[in-house]
C-alpha cells in the first residue's frame, strides 16, 4: 500500500464538516426554492389563464380560432421562458399529475403545485370577472374592450342601439 493511498483523518473530518455545511444550507435553501417554484407556477397559471381569457372573451370574433391559439401559445413560451427554469413550467394540474403518473416528479411535491396553479387560475378569472362586469374600484369602465372602430361607432355602438357590432 502506498502513502497517497492512505486518507489523512483530518482531510476526512473537513471533507465530514464540509458535507454536513452543505446539507445545512441547502435545508435552508430547500423553504425558499419551494416557494419561489409556486410563485412562479401561480404567475404562470395565472398568464396562461388571463390569456385563454382574453383572447377568447374580447378578441375571438375577430382573430378568429388560430389568432386564439397563437396567442395562447405564444403566452405559454413567454411563461416558460420566463419562470419555467423555476418551476419546471407545468402551469396546469393535469401536466402535474401526469408528471406523478410519470414518476418524473416527487408525489409529494404535487398537491401544492396543484394548489399554486388553482389559485393562480381562480386569481385570473376573478380579474376577468371585474373587467368584464365593467367595474373597477367603484366607477364603471364604459365601452372597454368594444370592437367597435370610429366608423362603425357612429351607427352601432350607441348604448342605446340594439344592433351588435
Amino acid at each position: 500500500m502506498e502513502i497517497d493511498e492512505v486518507p489523512c483523518p483530518a482531510s476526512a473530518r473537513a471533507l465530514l464538516l464540509q458535507r454536513a455545511r452543505q446539507a445545512k444550507h441547502t435545508q435552508q435553501m430547500g423553504g425558499l426554492m419551494r416557494t419561489k417554484a409556486l410563485a412562479a407556477e401561480f404567475i404562470g397559471t395565472f398568464m396562461l389563464v388571463a390569456s385563454v381569457l382574453g383572447a377568447a372573451l374580447f378578441s375571438f370574433p375577430i382573430a378568429g380560432i388560430v389568432g386564439v391559439a397563437l396567442s395562447i401559445g405564444f403566452s405559454v413560451m413567454a411563461m416558460i421562458f420566463a419562470v419555467g427554469y423555476i418551476s419546471g413550467g407545468h402551469f396546469n394540474p393535469a401536466v402535474t399529475l401526469g408528471l406523478v403518473a410519470g414518476k418524473r416528479f416527487a408525489a409529494s411535491e404535487a398537491p401544492a403545485y396543484i394548489a399554486a396553479q388553482c389559485l393562480g387560475g381562480i386569481a385570473a378569472a376573478v380579474v376577468f370577472y371585474l373587467i368584464a362586469s365593467g367595474k373597477s374600484g367603484g366607477f364603471e369602465v364604459g365601452n372597454f374592450a368594444s370592437t367597435c372602430t370610429a366608423a362603425m361607432a357612429t351607427r352601432c355602438c350607441r348604448p342605446s342601439s340594439s344592433r351588435s357590432c
